[in-house]
């Protein structure tokens, strides 16, 4: 009996503060849960309502329109393109009259005129034909000297035999020269091959009225070559052209 009265009796006085704390925790978390749970009581009310006494303070709403978001300025209008005026109009100039057309004097024409309107000059008579002397010549003063210096250049070597025309030469004496009573001294320089061809010709002086009257008469001429020791060999040629009327009569014409 002694030892079952100590077993069963109160508890060791150690236990008893842990259940007061714990008791006193509850108490706290409940009037904490109170106190949130009065604070979060909200009661809706129209305008002009007054709150209930313990019920919370109220909470109203108010409806905001929403800001409107300003609306982009319009778009400028496109720049029309400006159209240029019509250019004005053209007007004709009135036509300018031509000069009276200069009449030609009988028998005057030009050299290479051609044309039925253009008089012909008188045909030459008896007494005007002229005489055309052809001869060769060493002189070589109006061909220069740049002319003279590509010779000695050419040809360093004199041939024991100059090169001679082959056949007289045709010379037809300018009808022009023939009217005006002209006389010239015309001088022609060619080159020559092995073969007696001409290989380069020069005319001096190149008139005009002559020049090619001597120019026509060494197209068809033909040449000896010359030579050296019996073999050909190419060299040059000078002819001078003599174109005489009368000499009492006629003026000397370059």
């Amino acid at each position: 009996m002694t030892t079952l009265a100590t077993t069963l009796g109160p508890a060791p006085a150690a236990s008893r503060p842990l259940w007061t704390a714990a008791a006193l925790s509850l108490l706290a978390h409940a009037a904490l849960l109170a106190a949130l749970g009065s604070m979060v009581t909200t009661a809706w009310r129209s305008d002009g309502a007054a709150a209930t006494p313990g019920s919370g303070v109220p909470l109203q709403a108010w409806l905001v329109p929403r800001a409107m978001e300003p609306e982009a300025p319009p778009a400028p209008p496109e720049p029309v393109p400006e159209v240029a005026p019509p250019p004005p109009p053209v007007v004709a100039a009135p036509p300018v009259p031509l000069p009276p057309a200069t009449p030609v004097p009988s028998g005057l024409t030009w050299p290479g005129q051609s044309g039925t309107d253009a008089p012909r000059p008188p045909p030459p008579s008896p007494a005007d034909l002229g005489d055309v002397a052809v001869g060769a010549t060493t002189d070589l003063a109006r061909f220069g000297l740049a002319t003279k210096l590509r010779l000695a250049a050419l040809y360093p070597v004199k041939p024991g035999r100059l090169p001679r025309l082959a056949r007289p030469l045709s010379v037809t004496y300018p009808d022009w020269a023939l009217r005006d009573r002209a006389n010239a001294h015309v001088d022609a320089l060619l080159l020559l091959d092995a073969n007696g061809a001409v290989v380069e010709t020069m005319v001096a002086p190149d008139d005009p009225i002559f020049a090619p009257a001597v120019r026509e008469a060494l197209a068809g001429a033909a040449f000896v070559p010359a030579q050296a020791a019996d073999t050909p060999l190419p060299y040059w040629i000078a002819l001078e052209f003599v174109f005489t009327i009368d000499p009492a009569k006629a003026s000397a014409k370059p």
